[in-house]
């Protein structure tokens, strides 16, 4: 495993995945975690307006820490598999120096 330093914090993040087709493969998974995701906060959002926001707030946690700690180090070491609209400057919030 290699590490970078986070630039913001001066602590050094892991970067778990040099293999290309596990990074793959793992932004598939997620992805069809976030699908998930959305779909649990639509359900909510359905069924129970008053717990609805409490709810998107949770789930909006969990998709930064699943994008900041686990794509975002995948996507700087393998753009070609980031989102159209990721950036290595936007996307990686000046965490990783290159």
């Amino acid at each position: 495993m290699r590490s970078r330093e986070d630039g913001r914090t001066g602590v050094f993040q892991l970067l778990m995945i040099a293999n290309r087709e596990l990074a793959k493969e793992l932004d598939s998974v997620f992805q069809g975690v976030f699908r998930a995701l959305d779909q649990s906060a639509a359900l909510v959002r359905e069924r129970s307006e008053a717990e609805a926001e409490a709810y998107a707030t949770a789930i909006g946690t969990i998709f930064m820490c699943i994008y900041s700690k686990i794509l975002d180090p995948i996507y700087c070491d393998h753009p070609d598999l980031a989102p159209p609209l990721w950036s290595m400057d936007l996307g990686k919030g000046g965490t990783h120096s290159s």
